[in-house]
């Protein structure tokens, strides 16, 4: 008992510890759902004035609302910054570690479960995972907790865990459903503590439109690829040739992708989730020995029919959507640590191997710490902060503050920094419902809308350059040489127009 302690006690510093500066930058997804929860706390209604939403507008890509309820005490209680809004991923993260330690002590052993334990303490994708805030590590706390509690025979908090997992993240969704679904069929008897999981799954059923939106973007049948196929054909579909073999062959070529040890092995795979850290694998290459030992163990005996199951199904969310991606093969996450954890315990010299393992680990936090604030990934907006919070700090020198389409979404970063009234911000929202009448997906897919003083839009000179007293936030390029510049941070130009 006291070694697990001590495991998670690691776990949680590795993801607690300076939890507000790495990653370094702050995504538009974790200001949304902090934003969010402060809005909820303030007023009881998210950012576009709904109650207590069970399906959260968002951007319009209408998030599952787990992570946002899970953000309000946090929020509450350290205010309205990066620390508050990544915690609750910090903690679930952290809780992951026992729950994944209990169900590998039934599944396999003590000492195979004590291993895993430690394994996911250190792991690169679940260290990652935890400290942004991302609603997808909610899923790995929750599921593996469902099935515990469904293995020691204890339905009623299985199902009732499963159905709230329902809410976490798109690919969670899908996976949970067909597993509950699949184990129903092999057990061949339906269990009354099932009607709870029908009841939580019943309001995404009725919302389905809400629901799909995110799929109508990311998944196979609106891809690039799928796209162009329909629209390049130079003949008719035949009976091997036509969209619907074309889709299984999409899905077959990313679910197999799901098996290939390039996706967990190397730091330079092909998807731009947050979690894809320029040189840093998803697992330790040391561990593909501990990988490939453990599963040929557990074949040659007799495998869990839930590990198999989970297996199986766990890649079918991600392998609906574009290419191979960490973030929507969460469902995946904790599997290889138990095969990793099976292998290392049947190894010798094991205690050669935990130092090789400790030196690899080593490196990945030199690579963390160091190596990676120094050439960050652009989708963890990397000096947003500075940029708006020195417009914020500016704005009330000049009539209007104008943002570039250089920003994503940049309303919510205004509205995050400059913790503005929620009440006022739900006024404006209203505005932007009319995204949906222009047939977007998303409400920064406007020609412009604005947030006070805050104007947000592409930048048309022949128009800006009518402006009265008016501040101008973009990049570089988005300036004409003869424009007079007020100064350069960052990445980016602010410019006053006619100052008074």
């Amino acid at each position: 008992m006291k070694r697990l302690l001590l495991v998670l006690l690691l776990g949680l510093i590795l993801r607690v510890f300076w939890l507000d500066k790495f990653p370094a930058g702050f995504t538009a997804d974790e200001a949304g759902q902090g934003y969010d929860a402060y809005s909820i706390l303030k007023t009881g209604r998210d950012s576009w004035s709904q109650f207590f939403p069970l399906f959260p507008r968002g951007f319009g890509d209408f998030k599952p609302p787990l992570y946002m309820y899970a953000a309000i005490p946090s929020v509450a209680v350290f205010g309205l910054n990066e620390f508050a809004v990544r915690l609750p991923a910090a903690i679930a993260g952290t809780l992951s570690i026992l729950v994944v330690y209990l169900l590998a002590k039934e599944l396999f052993s003590q000492k195979t479960a004590f291993l895993a334990a430690l394994l996911m303490s250190i792991s690169p994708w679940h260290v990652q995972l935890s400290r942004n805030a991302w609603e997808g590590g909610l899923g790995v706390l929750l599921f593996p907790l469902g099935l515990y509690l469904f293995i020691k025979k204890r339905y009623w908090p299985a199902f009732l865990v499963w159905g709230i997992n329902l809410y976490t993240y798109h690919s969670w969704r899908i996976f949970t459903v067909f597993f509950v679904a699949s184990i129903i069929v092999y057990l061949r008897q339906l269990k009354p503590a099932f009607l709870i999981f029908v009841l939580a799954l019943l309001p995404l059923v009725i919302n389905l439109k809400a629901v799909l939106v995110r799929a109508s973007d990311v998944g196979i049948f609106s891809s690039a690829n799928t796209l162009n196929y329909l629209t390049n054909r130079n003949s008719p579909p035949t009976l091997f040739d036509n969209k619907y073999v074309f889709y299984a062959d999409q899905f077959f070529t990313n679910y197999l992708s799901y098996f290939s040890p390039i996706f967990y092995f190397t730091g330079h795979r092909p998807d731009f989730s947050h979690l894809n850290f320029p040189g840093m694998p998803l697992h330790f290459p040391l561990e593909i020995i501990f990988i490939l030992l453990g599963l040929v163990l557990i074949l040659r005996g007799k495998p869990s029919p839930y590990l198999l199951l989970w297996a199986l199904l766990a890649p079918v969310p991600a392998a609906l959507t574009e290419s191979s991606n960490a973030q929507r093969a969460i469902a995946i996450f904790p599997l290889p640590i138990f095969l990793s954890a099976y292998g290392l315990s049947n190894l010798r010299f094991q205690k050669l191997f935990l130092l090789a393992l400790a030196a690899s680990f080593g490196f990945y936090l030199h690579t963390y710490l160091i190596k990676l604030p120094k050439n960050p990934i652009y989708s963890q907006r990397v000096n947003y902060k500075e940029a708006f919070t020195k417009a914020i700090s500016l704005a009330d020198k000049y009539d209007s503050v104008h943002f570039s389409r250089v920003f994503t979404v940049p309303h919510i970063f205004v509205a995050f920094y400059s913790k503005w009234d929620p009440a006022d911000f739900q006024k404006y929202s209203q505005d932007w419902r009319r995204y949906e009448k222009a047939d977007k997906l998303y409400v920064d897919q406007l020609e412009s809308w604005n947030l006070g003083k805050y104007e947000f839009h592409d930048f048309h000179w022949e128009r800006e350059g009518k402006l009265q007293n008016a501040l101008l936030v973009s990049s570089f390029g988005d300036f004409p040489a003869s424009q007079h510049i007020l100064f350069d941070l960052a990445d980016y130009r602010f410019a006053v127009i006619n100052p008074r």
